[in-house]
This record gives C-alpha cells, sequence and structure tokens, in this order.
C-alpha cells in the first residue's frame, strides 16, 4: 500500500487511513483520488411517515407524526441489528442504484412540507446510522429553516461522531434519541463501538436539544440490574445547561427496551417481559421518566 495515497477520515472513533478507491469502515466515506468524499450524500433507501413515538420520542411533540429517512452504512457492527439490510450496505458492494433513490436537500424538504398535512413535524434521520452522513443532514437542515421554519429536524443514532463534527451538527437538531447500548466498554468495543465517545456524544446533545436515550435490554449481554443502575444514575447527572429545553439530567427520558433474537444474535430467548419492568423500577430511583420499550 502506497501510504502517501492514504487519506484520514476523522468522522468517528474508527480513524479509517483509507487507501485510494476503497471505503471507510462506514462503507460510504471513500478516498477517490486522494480526496475523502462522502458518497452516501442523498442516497436514501427508506421513507416513511412514522408516529414521532416509533423513534422512539415520546415527550417530543407526542401525537404527531416524522417523516422518517434512511440511508445506508453505519459505524457499528450490532450483532442484533434491526435494520442490518441498510445498516451493513456498503457502496463498494452494492449493485448501482439497486437499492436507494437519489434526494436532493430541496427535493427532501419539499416531500416534509407536502406531508404537514398528514400531521408531519418535520425529518427524522434513522433507520441506518445517520452521523456517518452528517453533512446532509446540516444542508438539509438549514433548506428547511429557509423552506419551512416550523419543520423541526430528529436524529435516531448510536452517537459516534466526534465532538468537533458534532458541535457543528448538533445546533441544527431539534431533538435526539440515542442508543445507550450498554454501560461497559467492553460491551461497545466487541460491537465495533468506543463508549467514551457516546458518553462524550451524549454530554454535548442534551446541551444543544432535546435528548430521549434507548437501552436495549439483552439477556446475558447488558441486563445485569447494576449496570442499568450505573447508567441512571450517570444520565441523571448530567448537565444540561445550554441551548438544549431539560433542566437537568433527571429528566431526560430513558426508554428500556426488550430484546427480541433477530440477525446474529439467535442464540438467546427475548427478554423476560418482568425483566424489563424490574430495570425500569431500577432506574425510576434516580430518572423522571422511564418507559418500557417492546413489551
Amino acid at each position: 500500500m502506497n501510504k502517501k495515497h492514504l487519506v484520514n477520515c476523522d468522522i468517528c472513533h474508527h480513524r479509517c487511513k483509507i487507501a485510494l478507491g476503497a471505503y471507510g469502515f462506514c462503507g460510504i466515506r471513500q478516498n477517490l483520488d486522494g480526496k475523502l468524499v462522502n458518497q452516501g450524500y442523498g442516497k436514501i433507501t427508506a421513507l416513511a411517515l412514522d408516529p414521532i413515538e416509533k423513534k422512539p420520542l415520546y415527550r417530543f411533540y407526542p401525537g404527531s407524526a416524522i417523516l422518517s429517512v434512511g440511508s445506508l452504512g453505519c459505524n457499528m457492527n450490532c450483532s442484533f441489528c434491526q435494520n442490518h439490510h441498510i445498516a451493513r450496505l456498503r457502496l463498494d458492494s452494492a449493485e448501482p442504484n439497486s437499492v436507494w433513490e437519489s434526494y436532493t436537500p430541496k427535493a427532501l424538504v419539499e416531500l416534509a412540507i407536502e406531508t404537514k398535512k398528514q400531521g408531519n413535524r418535520g425529518l427524522a434521520f434513522t433507520y441506518n446510522e445517520p452521523l456517518i452522513n452528517y453533512e446532509f443532514i446540516i444542508d438539509c437542515a438549514k433548506k428547511m429553516k429557509e423552506m419551512d421554519s416550523e419543520l423541526k429536524v430528529v436524529l435516531v443514532t448510536n452517537g459516534h461522531l466526534e465532538i468537533a463534527h458534532a458541535k457543528k451538527l448538533l445546533p441544527y437538531v431539534d431533538a435526539a434519541n440515542i442508543d445507550l447500548k450498554a454501560f461497559r466498554k467492553a460491551f461497545y468495543t466487541k460491537m465495533g463501538g468506543d463508549f467514551s465517545l457516546v458518553k462524550a456524544f451524549i454530554e454535548e446533545a442534551v446541551k444543544n436539544c432535546h435528548v430521549e436515550l434507548c437501552y436495549l435490554l439483552i439477556p446475558g449481554l447488558n441486563d445485569g440490574l447494576d449496570e442499568v443502575e450505573e447508567a441512571a444514575e450517570w444520565i441523571a447527572s448530567l448537565d444540561c445547561t445550554g441551548q438544549g429545553p431539560l433542566e437537568n439530567g433527571k429528566d431526560i427520558p430513558l426508554h428500556i427496551s426488550r430484546f427480541f433474537p433477530t440477525y446474529k444474535l439467535v442464540d438467546r430467548a427475548a427478554t423476560s417481559v418482568s425483566a424489563v419492568y424490574e430495570a425500569v423500577a431500577v432506574a425510576k430511583k434516580h430518572l423522571n421518566w422511564v418507559y418500557p420499550g417492546n413489551v
């Protein structure tokens, strides 16, 4: 490999050094003629008008809908991914134009405006990992503010974006549901993530926008009540002072969701409903808003 032709990507924790013509871990950021190019820009694999509670966001315009937008690629490799058919899709292996349509920010915002009469509140970037395509989100947010300032920008994310880039993005975001997949470094490392970066992203997000967190309770991996309680204590301690609407960490909503076997993680049963409610009760010792999910 000729190191002269490598480009460095600093978007997330992987810090990929990408060879000429190759793609980084996420599958969309490419070394094109010695320049780092986001080839996923504007490529949309999924569009749906969802209830906003499905994100899940329970305390951000409840009862409304949100136009939900998915692209492709991810910067984690979770064995339990529910959207692996697009999250694990890579541009260096996908047949051109086989699974997506190309949208400009203007076209996507026009679609959001058209669906306002159906209760749409804005655009939610979701399904795959949106942060790997954060430039497109910013451009859509700018166009939306220009065309209809009432519409909102929502993220559903794993929280893996280096803080320098997060500070560029988060001022354009109105609400985010962020996965807190566990409260152990080893879990994140096994799934291709970075525990420290996720915590730093959450800390930055709560200062900028409405935030709700999601904890998928997986038997034998992250379901210890001591771990759930540590997570809840940490959430309650967060400093929310900034531009965001939350007054303190205790008011950050936490969704503790039931796991079902999927993708590569099929060697264990679904989380029991009682285990979810036990975890909810533990978290409620520290947080004001804790919700059971998938029960």
